[in-house]
């Protein structure tokens, strides 16, 4: 059968994350006769009925061979398990080849790129469930002789355990803790010098005693919108090896 396969060449080579302008003179196209096996690799990359992209992902609307467009990365390694969408999650990557490529060769590119991925998600997949087998066990122990009665009610199974699950024991162990998302950190934490908190010695030592109970305790700086001032906080990363708590300790002065 013949296919026409699509390429992104640029001098060099290189690999780019999530999104990138191609230029004119970028995009490289190749008929070729294909047979079935090798249809059936490539039906990952079928961008439309006898057309193939290797190594990036365009949106068939806005692929345009005489000018600009935009693409966008393709998995090429998997690191994580989403249980939201249950689904492995890792690195969308571009691939610019850095010079003409066969058939073959551009066969070869995709068949290691599979061969990696199936091998990561199996890889990634046991120890999620291994993990999960763990969690339960320590959850169902801890609920039994802690737990609510509402949270004693629930299936362990479901996500609405392990929510109730969680913030029902963190208000035991480490009360005035908030479950806070790891991502919502990255815009919210700010590089200034911690100076003049308003009791100092006694944070210090509420930090060394979490430290000491074997938490991951640092002070950081963060934006509080709510209130759109600066407020320091004492953060304690990974809290069930997932977890991130802030507990405010009052709004952050900073000296002159």
């Amino acid at each position: 059968r013949l296919i026409r396969i699509n390429y992104l060449l640029a001098e060099g080579g290189r690999e780019v994350e999530l999104y990138s302008i191609v230029r004119k003179g970028m995009l490289q196209s190749i008929q070729v006769e294909a047979d079935q096996d090798e249809i059936v690799l490539l039906e990952e990359c079928k961008y439309d009925e006898d057309s193939y992209n290797i190594g990036f992902y365009c949106i068939k609307e806005f692929m345009n061979p005489e000018g600009d467009f935009e693409v966008t990365g393709i998995p090429t390694e998997y690191y994580n398990y989403d249980e939201e969408c249950r689904c492995c999650t890792g690195n969308l990557v571009i691939k610019f080849f850095s010079r003409p490529m066969a058939f073959e060769e551009l066969l070869e590119w995709e068949r290691n790129r599979q061969i990696k991925l199936k091998r990561d998600k199996e890889k990634i997949l046991q120890s999620y469930f291994s993990q999960k087998i763990e969690w339960n066990k320590e959850m169902v122990n801890w609920v039994k002789e802690y737990g609510s009665n509402s949270l004693k009610n629930l299936s362990i199974t479901t996500s609405q355990a392990d929510i109730l699950y969680v913030y029902e024991r963190v208000q035991r162990e480490l009360p005035g803790f908030e479950i806070i998302p790891n991502e919502w950190l990255e815009y919210k934490v700010v590089n200034a010098e911690i100076s003049n908190i308003p009791n100092a010695k006694t944070i210090e030592a509420e930090i060394q005693k979490y430290r000491k109970q074997g938490y991951n305790a640092t002070i950081k700086n963060l934006i509080d919108d709510t209130e759109d001032k600066m407020i320091s906080a004492i953060l304690i990363k990974n809290y069930l090896e997932r977890y991130t708590l802030m507990k405010r300790i009052g709004e952050f002065v900073k000296l002159n």
